[in-house]
This record gives structure tokens, C-alpha cells and sequence, in this order.
């Protein structure tokens, strides 16, 4: 039992439409977390084992919206530059689309489509990358949106190498300014 909603948005006349839930690997334990958007302009993640929320996002004028006339997608970036209980979330709707972290709910890229779209959009590699891409079909065409999967280092890998390179500049000073300079050492 996870309330999707803010309860201001309950009493108004807005018609509340979601999206088939999506099942992603769990952050912790066993089971699956479920990944639940709502028109509403929020996006949840719900620990699947015990109901708790991990995350959330909504309120933001970047989500997408729509009708019960253009069914949303909710997916997952497919691609081989990440691990894959790392790829991103997609979600589109009639105005754009949105691409999120799936650990942190965090707001990886957005875009908003020039004109409404007139069908569900199509997620599809069409360039051949390996990458996800979208498709959507708005009145007067169709437009391609190329998504690009970056990877950047991890903090672990910055701050070994941060070390090391401190411990060779000690090294190197300690040779030149030590007990006996300019001794060779094996």
C-alpha cells in the first residue's frame, strides 16, 4: 500500500491515469522494485519486498504528460556501456520525455517534442549503436531522438589514483630532500 499521489491532486477534477508499473532489480534483498509513474507528473520507485518508497520525483514541469488517447512508455535504456541493473529509466508521453537514474530517481536528460504526438512512441535502436532510441509521430512528422549513454569513472578509481600520485610525489621528495639526497633507491 504506496500512495502515488499527492492528496491535493485526489479532490480536483484531473482524471489520474498511470502507466503499466515497471519491474526493475532490487536495490536491496531479494524480489524486484517496481517503478510506477502516474499523469500526475510523478515518478516512484516502491521497494517490491516490504512496500517502502526509495525514491521519488515529481512536481518537476519536465515530466510528461498525457491522455487516456496516447498511451505512455516506461522503460529502460537498453545499452551495453552499463551494467545492466544500472541502465536509466525513459518515460514518454504526448508533451516529451524524460530519462532518469534508476538508483537515485535523479534527472538524467529531458526533452519536450516540438508538437503533441498522435501515437505511443517507439523505443528502438535506429541508428545501430546498441543505444535505445525514440521515435515519435507528431501531425507533420516524425521525429528521431538518439539517446547517448555516458559513463563517467568511478570516485574510487579518482581518489587511487589521486594516492598514488601523492605517494610518488612523497617518494620523490624524500629522495631529493631526505637523510642522504640523491641516493638511489631499488
Amino acid at each position: 500500500n504506496y500512495r502515488l499521489c499527492n492528496p491535493n491532486i485526489l479532490r480536483s477534477s484531473v482524471p489520474i491515469m498511470g502507466v503499466p508499473p515497471l519491474l526493475v532489480e532490487p536495490m536491496y534483498g531479494k524480489g524486484w522494485d517496481i517503478i510506477a509513474a502516474v499523469n500526475t507528473r510523478s515518478i516512484h520507485r516502491i521497494r517490491g519486498a516490504s512496500g517502502w518508497g526509495q525514491w521519488k520525483f515529481e512536481g518537476n514541469d519536465e515530466i510528461p504528460s498525457w491522455r487516456s488517447t496516447i498511451t505512455p512508455v516506461l522503460g529502460r535504456v537498453e545499452t551495453n556501456k552499463v551494467l545492466p541493473m544500472m541502465r536509466p529509466l525513459i518515460l514518454t508521453g504526448e508533451s516529451g520525455l524524460v530519462i532518469l537514474s534508476v538508483e537515485t530517481g535523479a534527472l538524467l536528460a529531458s526533452a519536450q517534442y516540438p508538437q503533441r504526438v498522435v501515437r505511443r512512441a517507439t523505443l528502438v535502436d535506429f541508428d545501430g549503436d546498441g543505444t535505445t532510441d525514440v521515435i515519435v509521430q507528431t501531425e507533420d512528422a516524425i521525429w528521431g531522438y538518439k539517446i547517448v549513454v555516458g559513463t563517467g569513472s568511478s570516485m574510487f578509481l579518482r581518489i587511487f589514483v589521486g594516492l598514488l600520485l601523492m605517494g610518488l610525489l612523497l617518494a620523490m621528495l624524500r629522495n631529493r630532500f631526505g637523510p642522504t639526497p640523491g641516493k638511489r633507491s631499488t
